[in-house]
């Protein structure tokens, strides 16, 4: 017996687990179960079975087996497995509203209401920017939005009217078997980003400029960031709105953060925010390019439950891309699933292809954005 029952586990953090320790999902003609592979200990192939959803009538008892399973596949306890899974962790956006004079003990439903929603609206710009670091989108996509159903709200704090919004973070256990993944979970890097972008607003109002906003949006604020900062401040009718995060001890935050104050939204960060958001939006990087080379590296990982787009790799290749008169350098394009396939035969064939789209670079990497036109080279020429 558990210390914990699994009818407290969320599914979703045990898929997560799953895909973080590389258990694939094989195919089921059953659209109520899900069925995973990994390797037991001793390196054989062994499968487990998962419900789709947590109503299924025999869901705790599916669940149960599982987590013997693959507590043996990974040599730990049921116990501290469960506890891991039914542990609350999360990073924490507080947010109060106050005037310049006197104090606010509620608000009108409606502009509470609408302030929620443009909170809502930083969340999905935010998770849609931390996956695609572009200076301004049209819209959030599907990532977007479910990151922000993803996050929970709060208490409320009376005095000057504040709300919570927390960001369930999903992180591996302190337990050497289950350390996966070196980088920071994507639930934070969400949060810090937002927490960077404010810290940038500071130092450009501080400073009387906007050049660090714009030159800092591909690790703080875009352009839908800013919108959605300025609608806040607009949505709460001429109060200051001040933001402070509250990080899970869990994970260590990143130095920058360390120690960030509270950082308070009024008129002058609002015009900034504004000024920032109309350049952005003209900003436009690079020209649309044709990248044309060999695949050398190709990665897809299909989602381990429809229900959740975090979970969601990306399906993309690497291409030795040339230039004329450059050396050569390495792009990843993301492709659609059926752009995928024929990139495989294409690999698989040694032959070039052609793609045509924006090349941007984040760091080390060349990202193409904006695919299109994917083709293998000499194809129906």
């Amino acid at each position: 017996m558990t210390s914990q029952s699994p009818g407290q586990i969320s599914l979703e953090k045990l898929y997560r687990l799953l895909d973080d320790n590389d258990w694939q999902r094989v195919d089921h003609p059953n659209a109520r179960i899900n069925v995973f592979e990994g390797l037991d200990r001793n390196g054989e192939y062994i499968k487990l079975v998962l419900p789709a959803t947590a109503d299924l009538v025999d869901a705790q008892s599916l669940i149960s087996n599982a987590l013997a399973l693959l507590s043996e596949s990974l040599n730990i306890s049921v116990n501290s497995l469960t506890a891991f899974l039914v542990q609350h962790i999360a990073d924490v956006l507080r947010t109060r509203s106050f005037r310049l004079v006197g104090h606010d003990d509620s608000l009108p439903l409606d502009i509470a209401s609408e302030w929620i929603l443009r909170m809502k609206q930083l969340l999905a710009a935010s998770a849609y920017t931390e996956h695609d670091p572009r200076p301004s989108f049209e819209k959030t996509g599907a990532l977007g939005s479910e990151f922000a159903h993803h996050c929970r709200f709060g208490h409320t704090f009376k005095g000057s009217f504040g709300l919570s919004i927390e960001s369930p973070v999903f992180v591996n256990p302190s337990i050497p078997e289950l350390e996966a993944s070196a980088g920071q979970p994507f639930e934070r890097r969400v949060f810090e980003r937002i927490a960077r972008g404010i810290r940038n607003l500071r130092d450009a109002v501080n400073g009387d400029s906007i050049d660090i906003l714009l030159e800092s949006y591909s690790t703080g604020l875009n352009a839908n960031m800013c919108r959605a900062l300025s609608d806040a401040y607009e949505a709460v009718d001429g109060r200051r709105i001040e933001y402070l995060f509250a990080w899970s001890s869990e994970i260590p935050v990143a130095e920058d953060l360390s120690g960030l104050n509270p950082f308070v939204f009024d008129g002058r960060a609002y015009e900034f925010a504004k000024a920032t958001a109309l350049q952005l939006e003209q900003k436009d990087d690079c020209e649309d390019q044709l990248v044309e080379g060999m695949i050398y590296q190709l990665k897809s990982k299909e989602p381990v439950t429809p229900a959740f787009e975090l979970l969601q790799a990306d399906r993309v290749i690497t291409v030795k891309w040339s230039t004329e008169g450059a050396p050569g350098k390495s792009i990843r394009v993301p492709l659609s699933a059926e752009d995928y396939q024929l990139a495989c035969d294409a690999h698989r064939d040694g032959q070039m292809i052609q793609v045509s789209g924006k090349p941007q670079k984040n760091g080390k990497v060349w990202t193409l954005h904006n695919v299109h036109g994917f083709r293998i080279h000499g194809f129906n020429d």
